[in-house]
């Protein structure tokens, strides 16, 4: 029976799949698969496009996925299965360095990333029925401030994981010398481990089929629902439209760094680091902000946000005041990254209905997936051809490629904001109060003053719960002397005859 209980254990176990699979994804994943590939495999940089665009492009299986859900019905172990294959996948991966492939050249490369795709398109199929599956295990009240503090937790996790894995593979270059190639083999295990122990929690989550309808008979007609609804192509729209619009610039941003500003690889981290610990603070207010003002305020905001950013990267130069605009630029991306992925994840769960909800879901991830493959190669073929060789000098400022590249994704970027204006959901306040509620979040002394208020609050709690306690001993010592003197007055009852009697007796002998 689905009780409270079961749902706070469900959500509990949720949390700690959900920070095992970030230490999964952290490990086997971003900056140490690309050194994997880059250091140990050989790969050049057309190795390294395919692999940066399969994650994106693997969504569209996720229209098969909703297919499946909803013929078998069986959303939870099709997860499950998927998952699994997905992670177990990368022990083939660790073993790539040791000759299962002689003799194989460019082809262990390939090799790794055919793996990677076939990961990926598992990934995706896990995806779309986790989505599925947790869209009726989480109460929709408390989804924002719910999956905030998972998302939180995870990012809190990937965050540890990554400077743990960094810090192996450089005391592994000290002990080993230059090589790092034995250093993936204990991190990719880990993270592996630790990815498939993340399903092992992910099992005791109990799924609610009789919340949903679905098997049998499923019409392929449904993948059309999706476009017919307004109101979600509407979300649809602005999801794959801002999604195209910062990623038509976002692999540029680190080129930038490294050759136009020259940073350091130590300051970049930190930067990156910021970036994620806006993100571990802001996911927590997010949260419970969309469940009191709805979701879109929240896409509004954040997506004017975004917007703005480019502007910072435009005003850092190279100079010894260049670290402060790319700080701003990276603390304000993770803050508002973090507000725009939450309540676009939401807003999906409340607008898509239970009936096909999968088919809805996929049509969303696989648009939006679409959106982002294309972005960063339509990006590279603009600086490519139009934007490599240019320069201006402007008022003093060298303006180059980047700059323009930059500036064309804030346009586009303000033009998504108002695709959002027109979507419509219910209950949602206006984006000022959004801010209103941000402003009173961030604020020191309302946050001691919130503290304040929750202490006492608790104490007051705590009094009642005293008085409460010392009326139920009252009552408790009542109900005992009564039953006490009850049971006295049987016990009486009882041996009052043969007491007459033995006092008769007494009398006559």
């Amino acid at each position: 029976m689905w009780t409270a209980s079961t749902i706070d254990r469900a959500l509990s176990d949720s949390i700690r799949d959900a920070a095992l699979s970030s230490i999964w994804g952290a490990l086997c994943g971003g900056v140490f698969l690309t050194g994997f590939a880059l250091n140990v495999l050989g790969a050049g940089p057309q190795h390294i496009g395919v692999l940066a665009a399969l994650p994106t492009l693997a969504n569209l299986v996720q229209l098969l996925g909703s297919y499946l859900i909803e013929v078998t019905g069986d959303r939870k172990r099709l997860c499950l299965i998927a998952a699994c294959l997905q992670r177990s996948l990368w022990l083939v991966i660790v073993l790539l360095p040791f000759g299962i492939v002689p003799d194989a050249g460019d082809w262990r490369v390939w090799i790794m990333v055919a793996i990677v795709g076939i990961s990926s398109v598992c990934g995706s199929l896990a995806g779309i029925a986790w989505t599925a599956w947790m869209s009726d295990v989480v109460p929709e009240h408390m989804r924002g401030a719910y999956f905030g503090k998972r998302n939180m937790i995870a990012s809190a996790a990937g965050l540890s994981a990554t400077l743990a894995g960094g810090q192996l593979l450089s005391s592994w270059e000290q002990l080993a010398g230059s090589s790092v190639q034995g250093g993936f083999v204990p991190l990719f295990g880990f993270g592996t481990l630790a990815g498939l122990v993340a399903l092992w929690f992910l099992a005791r989550v109990p799924d609610r089929p009789e919340t949903w309808h679905s098997g049998g008979s499923w019409d392929l007609r449904l993948f059309l629902e999706p476009w017919r609804d307004s109101n979600f192509l509407r979300l649809i729209g602005f999801a794959a439209a801002t999604t195209f619009a910062l990623q038509l610039a976002a692999p540029f941003y680190g080129v930038y760094l490294i050759d136009v500003l020259r940073m350091d690889f130590s300051t970049i981290t930190l930067l990156g680091a910021s970036s994620t610990a806006a993100t571990l603070v802001m996911m927590k207010l997010w949260g419970p902000i969309a469940d009191h003002h709805g979701n879109r305020p929240i896409m509004i905001v954040c997506g004017s946000v975004l917007a703005l950013v480019p502007l910072l990267w435009l005003l850092a130069k190279p100079g010894s005041q260049v670290v402060l605009p790319v700080l701003a630029a990276h603390i304000l991306t993770g803050a508002a990254s973090a507000g725009l992925s939450l309540s676009q994840f939401n807003i999906q769960l409340k607008l898509s209905p239970r009936v096909g909800r999968s088919a809805y879901l996929a049509v969303f991830a696989a648009t939006v997936g679409m959106a982002g493959g294309v972005a960063p190669v339509i990006g590279g073929a603009i600086y490519q051809a139009l934007l490599a060789d240019f320069h201006l000098s402007f008022a003093g400022y060298a303006v180059t490629g980047y700059h323009v590249l930059f500036f064309v994704s804030m346009l586009l970027m303000i033009l998504c904001v108002g695709l959002v204006t027109a979507l419509h959901e219910v209950g949602a306040a206006p984006p000022y109060a959004v801010i209103l509620q941000l402003r009173n979040d961030l604020d020191p002394q309302t946050g001691i003053s919130s503290f304040m208020d929750f202490a006492m609050v608790e104490v007051q709690r705590s009094e009642r719960f005293l008085k409460e306690l010392d009326q139920m001993t009252d009552e408790l010592a009542a109900r005992s002397e009564r039953a006490v003197a009850g049971l006295l007055d049987r016990i009486v009852r009882v041996l009052e005859r043969p007491w007459a009697k033995v006092k008769e007796f007494l009398r006559f002998s």
